[in-house]
């Protein structure tokens, strides 16, 4: 076994027919972490998941969650709808946690809920609670979440890459990468008293793109660096250490930053595997090199990004998913200023209008108002006699 967890808050039918979405292209311009939105056409089908042992249409968990159907199956446990009945009845996702699963049990949930709390991030799903039920045992509850998941929008985009603007998917496949490092950056830099947390199994079924919001889901495989906790072959590390029945590993921060690398790379669809990177993005002599660029072009999810664009954009991926780690990116808010770096290339190269980066140099600067300027003086000043000083 290999740790494989599938654990979204919505899990794909099992069909080969992806679910059918609106999308909506934003407008051209420089915002590298604009994304489309995304709205499913059709609700989340059962695929035949009630046949399964689980909760049933109806149970109650916890006098509050009572159960609307089953959503999916993954590694950690099953997902469902519920009704919250305590607050009008919102819609709730309610995830069971299978035994060992989870790097806190409940009765550690109830000693960590602060760790739990402080996961404020909007690229973040929050908890809305926890608790035990007699027949599934510890669940998780957490917001519905109608979207498509990033395995999905590539197979979405791979059938139609005119829906996402053809060659500018690759610039989307960026933003996520941006918006994903944002959500990472806050675990990996915590206060000094908090410790560093990893999320540890990040891959393209872990991430929704609801909206024009994406939130990375599966909150129960984050842990502190250097702790157990689930991993997915493939995008795993290649240095992550195993527990002995190879069913969890032992991630760092950088190990994160190895997972998003593979899963933007499975998203571009650039090669089978992050060693594939490795000779597109090689300084080659021009022939060699046009050559490769030639056939990786002919195997992306979506057409090619133009010039040395393509090339590029491996070359970051490619950084990102070395085996060693002391040659993958420092940490997040290094790998964030490189992917902003290809977006921009990207853009320049697609729409042949030059795109820079906002300096900040001349933004709005708070300390201004901090010491007083552009303020009205107080009222004794104004009752102050003239020529008072």
């Amino acid at each position: 076994m290999e740790g494989d967890s599938s654990g979204p808050l919505i899990v794909m039918p099992p069909s080969d027919a992806p679910r059918d979405a609106d999308v909506v292209l934003p407008e051209e311009g420089p915002d590298v972490s604009a994304l489309p939105e995304i709205r499913p056409r059709d609700p989340v089908d059962s695929g035949g998941y009630e046949d399964r042992p689980g909760l049933e249409a109806g149970e109650l968990l916890a006098g509050q969650y009572r159960v609307v159907r089953r959503l999916g199956l993954g590694g950690m446990g099953d997902v469902y709808l519920a009704l919250d009945e305590k607050v009008d009845d919102r819609e709730v996702a309610v995830k069971t946690l299978r035994p060992g699963q989870l790097a806190f049990s409940t009765t550690a949930l109830a000693e960590e809920r602060q760790a739990f709390a402080d996961l404020n991030h909007e690229g973040i799903i929050p908890v809305f609670n926890y608790g035990s039920h007699e027949t599934v045992g510890d669940f998780l509850v957490l917001p519905y979440v109608d979207g498509l998941n990033l395995d999905e929008v590539r197979t979405l985009a791979r059938l139609d890459p005119d829906r996402f603007g053809g060659p500018r998917f690759h610039e989307f496949v960026l933003a996520y990468g941006i918006r994903i490092l944002s959500a990472l950056d806050h675990l990996h830099v915590r206060p000094p008293d908090s410790g560093t947390l990893v999320y540890g199994d990040l891959k393209p079924q872990n991430v929704m793109h609801d909206g024009a919001a994406i939130k990375v889901v599966d909150v129960g495989s984050i842990r502190p660096a250097g702790a157990p906790g689930l991993t997915t072959y493939g995008f795993r590390g290649p240095n992550v250490p195993l527990t002995p029945n190879e069913a969890a590993g032992a991630s760092e921060p950088q190990d994160d930053l190895f997972s998003l690398g593979e899963t933007l790379r499975t998203l571009c669809g650039l090669g089978d595997s992050h060693r594939d990177l490795a000779a597109l993005g090689a300084l080659g002599r021009l022939r060699e090199r046009d050559a490769l660029t030639a056939r990786a072009a002919l195997l992306t999810t979506t057409p090619a990004p133009e010039g040395l664009g393509l090339i590029s954009l491996a070359r970051v991926l490619r950084r990102a998913t070395r085996s060693t780690p002391a040659d993958r990116f420092a940490d997040a808010r290094e790998m964030d200023d490189q992917l902003r770096g290809v977006w921009r290339e990207l853009r320049s190269l697609r729409t042949r209008d030059e795109t820079f980066e906002p300096s900040p140099l001349f933004l709005q600067s708070p300390y201004a108002l901090d010491g007083g300027l552009g303020t009205a003086p107080t009222l004794p000043r104004w009752a102050a006699p003239p020529g008072a000083p």
